[in-house]
């Protein structure tokens, strides 16, 4: 009886940490508006400098997390979407290194919602690398995601779909790669 009454009261405590519908639903819509916000400021790129963009990222970041009132979840994911636009700009806007690698241990830090994402911003940091010519630096971030991409393909429980689109993935990642290969020969 106690061992099933402990487990009724870890079973209660999840519950009460679990969002009603509605706050369920508010969540959702901040989620949207963050994106809204977050794509607003990437039109606005195109009219500021690196510098006014990043704080304007930070502006939106420091609302938003404002709002998400202290849900761990959602404020990572704002963190991480933050992080992820100021490091496409830092690319766009072709920072020096030290300003990429900077927005990319952000990056890191908070981490990447899914493997997509990993993938996607692990290119951006590494494209700002061969620009940059820090070759090193660029193939010290690709070849353990090549790896990791090959062994996802290997994965026998893999949809053909799935398979297909990480193909993709690593004709690009390996392009990008043998780039900086190239670089470190010059």
């Amino acid at each position: 009886m106690r061992v099933l009454g402990a487990k009724m009261e870890k079973v209660e405590a999840r519950h009460t940490e679990m969002a009603t519908p509605h706050e369920d639903e508010r969540l959702k819509s901040l989620g949207r508006a963050l994106g809204y916000a977050l794509q607003s400021v990437v039109i606005k790129e195109q009219i500021l400098s690196f510098d006014d963009v990043v704080r304007e990222y930070k502006r939106v970041e420091k609302v938003f997390v404002k709002h998400t009132d202290g849900n761990a979840f959602h404020v990572l994911e704002t963190k991480r979407r933050v992080a992820e636009r100021i490091l496409c700009a830092a690319t766009r806007f072709e920072q020096p290194f030290e300003v990429c690698q900077a927005a990319w241990n952000e990056m890191v830090a908070v981490g990447f919602t899914n493997s997509y994402l990993r993938s996607t911003m692990t290119w951006f940091y590494a494209d700002c690398c061969l620009l940059e010519r820090q070759f090193d630096a660029g193939l010290a971030v690709l070849e353990p995601l090549i790896a990791d991409t090959i062994r996802q393909i290997e994965e026998p429980t893999r949809s053909d779909r799935s398979v297909e689109a990480l193909k993709e993935d690593l004709a690009r990642l390996e392009e990008l790669r043998d780039e900086l290969k190239a670089g470190l020969r010059e």
